[in-house]
């Protein structure tokens, strides 16, 4: 049983060809992808009465507070007490044109910047400790990463992230091992923006990342082919 559903959704803008958009499918994989941007696709989800009911306070559902990221905020409010899924098949036709919110003048810089906020209540929430903005703009922006010292905060937030989400008892098969190459896979993007930053003081974290097995080996030598 879930709380909540979604689906594929397939995007098209006039005199352009359709693209779909496709989410992770099962809980596991949807909480972990949740962390670094949004899993569900509004407008094609659906979800239990008992959600929405707890997800509603003084008869407010959307924050105004996150005018371009409401439907985030949302879903992550529903974690990591509820399960999501997502089904694969293509529920809505989105057509993208210059009046949509998220087209408008800054509102990608500001949703990120909301989205962050976010994410970083919800982290707090499943670790239970306070969580700095550098950490979270690094697993959610690691292109932008400007010190190795902030790698380093990214790296040690992802690690402890796929630690709390495998810890989950409800976790799928072959769930753990999808979050675990995903982790290593970001855990690498930071190492090497590291590295690019200054490889003498970004060494360590590349060797522990070697340390994560075959995994990063193999992704190295994609790396550097």
């Amino acid at each position: 049983e879930v709380d909540g559903l979604g689906g594929s959704v397939q995007v098209f803008r006039e005199g352009g060809e359709p693209r779909s958009v496709e989410h992770p499918l099962t809980p596991g994989a949807i909480l972990w992808a949740m962390m670094f941007g949004c899993a569900i696709a509004h407008p094609s989800s659906m979800m239990r009465r008992s959600l929405m009911e707890r997800l509603t306070h003084d008869g407010v559902v959307y924050s105004p507070e996150f005018t371009v990221a409401e439907d985030y905020h949302f879903w992550l409010r529903a974690l990591p007490d509820s399960k999501l899924a997502n089904l694969p098949e293509v529920l809505v036709q989105y057509r993208k044109h210059d009046a949509n919110i998220s087209g408008e003048a800054g509102a990608s810089g500001v949703a990120v910047q909301l989205g962050n906020q976010v994410v970083c209540a919800t982290i707090e929430k499943m670790l239970e400790r306070e969580v700095s903005h550098e950490a979270v703009c690094a697993i959610r922006q690691p292109q932008l990463v400007s010190c190795v010292a902030d790698a380093k905060l990214g790296i040690e937030l992802v690690t402890e992230l796929e630690s709390a989400v495998c810890a989950m008892a409800w976790l799928e098969a072959g769930e753990r091992e999808s979050i675990a190459e995903n982790a290593t896979a970001r855990i690498g993007e930071l190492t090497m923006n590291a590295m690019g930053i200054n490889a003498a003081e970004a060494q360590p974290l590349m060797l522990s990342w070697m340390q994560r097995g075959d995994g990063a080996k193999s992704l190295l030598s994609n790396i550097l082919a």
